[in-house]
């Protein structure tokens, strides 16, 4: 037997996978700021705490805590579906606009 994953023998690794996968993709929609999108997804996906990603992004807790509650606000008020877009699904050509941006030094922030 192989150790490559087989989704047809396991299906609910292909359920965790696709709920990590409209996790990340939730935290990264294009309606949130790059600034929101970072750290909603370091918070949420990565499970870092206000206090690691203020101290990575050099801004104070309180301004990373806020950071936090309006993206979740704009998340639940926009109605952001919790799903993979039809352009993932059928091309894989969506991407988080925060990884598109440069690794420089305080791009984020």
């Amino acid at each position: 037997m192989s150790d490559a994953f087989d989704a047809a023998e396991e299906p609910w690794r292909r359920d965790e996978s696709d709920d990590l996968l409209r996790l990340v993709l939730t935290c990264c929609h294009p309606a949130l700021s790059t600034d929101a999108q970072v750290a909603l997804t370091l918070r949420t996906v990565g499970g870092l705490s206000t206090r690691e990603i203020a101290g990575g992004l050099l801004v104070t807790e309180a301004t990373l805590a806020q950071r936090l509650v309006r993206a979740k606000n704009k998340i639940k008020h926009a109605g952001v579906p919790f799903r993979v877009p039809e352009q993932v699904s059928s091309t894989g050509a969506w991407t988080c606009s925060a990884t598109l941006r440069p690794s420089t030094p305080g791009c984020c922030g």
